[in-house]
């Protein structure tokens, strides 16, 4: 990727995806159909993560998709599930575009590719006390830029916040 500090561009965070999956399964095994461990992100091609009229207007929340993956590493038939913010969701969707994930070269004969996964992307503009929870476990992705002087502030920073969001940059 090149810089992309010019255009805004801050940065993602991936967390330990497969830890996360996994964990949610084991806690929701008596309730609920376990869900497939998310395979690495193996590249994320060149595109700006926070789009700058975004952070202009001070725009931070969460998108949720469900999609494939297909025997490239592409998502496919991706489905948003959670849109905090309709620009932030059109923007998720093409970073969602923009990730190959590391999967193995019998991807599709294991039937891992006709199974249905699910990420969640944050987008903050630090220091803020945007929520990094979904309302599942999820693997999670949280994006996050310097805010534009004068930016409206959607989620004042609050005492005892934590995470990447409440990080001043």
């Amino acid at each position: 990727m090149g810089s992309g500090w010019g255009r805004g561009l801050v940065l993602v965070g991936i967390l330990s995806t497969a830890r996360a999956v996994g964990l949610a399964a084991a806690a929701n095994e008596s309730t609920a159909v376990a869900r497939p461990k998310l395979p690495p992100a193996k590249s994320i091609d060149n595109v700006l993560y926070y789009q700058e009229e975004a952070r202009r207007l001070g725009r931070e929340g969460r998108v949720e998709f469900e999609f494939n993956i297909g025997a490239d590493g592409k998502a496919s038939h991706a489905t948003v599930l959670l849109a905090d913010d309709p620009m932030l969701a059109r923007d998720a969707r093409k970073l969602l575009g923009a990730i190959t994930f590391d999967v193995p070269s019998d991807w599709q004969a294991s039937g891992r590719g006709s199974m249905r996964y699910r990420l969640g992307m944050v987008y903050c503009l630090p220091p803020s006390g945007q929520s990094e929870q979904f309302p599942e476990e999820v693997s999670r992705l949280t994006i996050t830029a310097a805010r534009f002087p004068g930016a409206p502030i959607k989620h004042p920073l609050h005492a005892g916040a934590d995470g990447r969001c409440a990080q001043a940059h």
